[in-house]
C-alpha cells in the first residue's frame, strides 16, 4: 500500500511540474520542467511494471 501511495504522489509531482511548464512554457525552464516531468511518469510506470511482475 506504501508503494502505491508513494508513485500517486509522483504522479501529482509531474502533474503539477507540467502545469508550471505550461505557465510559463516560453523559457528554458520550462523546457527542464517538461523534462523532469516525462522522467519521473516514466520512473513511476517503471515501478508500477516491476511491482506488478513480483
Amino acid at each position: 500500500m506504501g508503494q502505491l501511495v508513494k508513485n500517486l504522489l509522483l504522479l501529482v509531482v509531474a502533474l503539477v511540474l507540467i502545469w508550471v511548464a505550461i505557465k510559463f512554457f516560453v523559457s528554458i525552464v520550462a523546457l527542464l520542467f517538461y523534462v523532469a516531468a516525462l522522467v519521473l511518469i516514466g520512473y513511476v510506470v517503471l515501478r508500477l511494471v516491476k511491482g506488478s511482475k513480483t
